[in-house]
């Protein structure tokens, strides 16, 4: 039970067990970038259900058993969290496109840091779970904030660029513009 409790929150690479995450395997396709999973083990959940059994059955369980049991709502909490933040982060990265995924590297290299302290430091034991969680949103809310602008930016660009292809001068779309406030 205490080998379960001690694994790292986070591992990396794909997700063993029936249920691998779509994310993970849609991640796993963008290349070199870690593919992370949240590591609850399931025999820990095998241990928590057989002791609520056992229990109630009234059985002796010993009292390491016990206290995880009793905890069961909190690891649901904390696999739920976790799960919904790599999801976020598997969202964000699916949004770039090659040339992006190149411009923001550093950025990406900043937020893999963050999650970094899930699969180094952090286990089922730890009190920082629930602020780990919080950082990590915290850090992918920005990550996005910027793949939005950058792209709101590329979008832009693009528009001006096909206007120019076009033919079609900035004067040209101001009298346009002009003619169209006149002639509602």
């Amino acid at each position: 039970l205490n080998v379960h409790l001690k694994k790292p929150i986070l591992a990396i690479g794909i997700s063993p067990g029936p249920d691998v995450e779509q994310e993970t395997h849609e991640a796993a396709d963008q290349g070199g970038a870690p593919q992370y999973y949240v590591n609850f083990s399931p025999e820990l959940t095998e241990i928590i259900t057989e002791t609520k059994y056992l229990e109630q059955l009234g059985f002796m369980v010993p009292e390491l058993s016990r206290n995880v049991a009793l905890q069961e709502e909190k690891f649901s909490r904390y696999v739920d969290g976790l799960k919904r933040m790599l999801a976020r982060y598997y969202d964000a990265l699916s949004l770039l496109n090659a040339a992006e995924m190149q411009l923001l590297d550093d950025h990406i290299k900043d937020l893999q840091r963050v999650l970094r302290a899930g699969y180094k430091r952090l286990n089922w034991n730890s009190l920082g779970i629930p602020d780990f969680i919080g950082r990590c949103s915290h850090a992918i809310g920005k990550f996005e904030s910027l793949v939005n602008q950058i792209q709101k930016n590329a979008d832009d660009i693009n528009a001006r660029r096909t206007m120019i292809e076009d033919g079609i001068t900035i004067a040209q779309v101001r009298t346009v513009r002009n003619i169209m406030k006149e002639n509602p």
